[in-house]
């Protein structure tokens, strides 16, 4: 490889990762202002691509500090957003006990 397309490359990474930092902070912008009170659903999900998506590693504060705003009983009984939310917890070490879904057993 020749010193100029090293120094291409080079420019090229610099320009990606300053890209790069830009999303991340947008991202750290999005949680942090996100209410969970108001839409929990809305950043399980977001949440859940993150951690899809491979890129939840990123925000593990914002996403543990979100979890900590987000009680089982600010959301609506649906078992879809109750497992979600359980799985997410359980996933960032929260210690959570199956009695958070009993209300879906028939």
């Amino acid at each position: 490889m020749s010193g100029v397309e090293e120094n291409q490359r080079d420019t090229e990474y610099e320009l990606h990762g300053g890209e790069l930092g830009n999303l991340k902070q947008e991202v750290r912008k999005l949680v942090k202002t996100s209410t969970p009170q108001e839409h929990p659903s809305v950043l399980l999900n977001l949440f859940d691509s993150m951690q899809r998506l491979g890129v939840a590693y990123h925000f593990e504060e914002e996403i543990k500090d979100a979890l900590n705003l987000v009680q089982f009983h600010d959301f609506p009984a649906d078992l879809y957003t109750t497992s979600l939310q359980f799985r997410l917890r359980r996933d960032h070490g929260y210690t959570i006990g199956s009695g958070s879904v009993i209300q879906f057993k028939t």
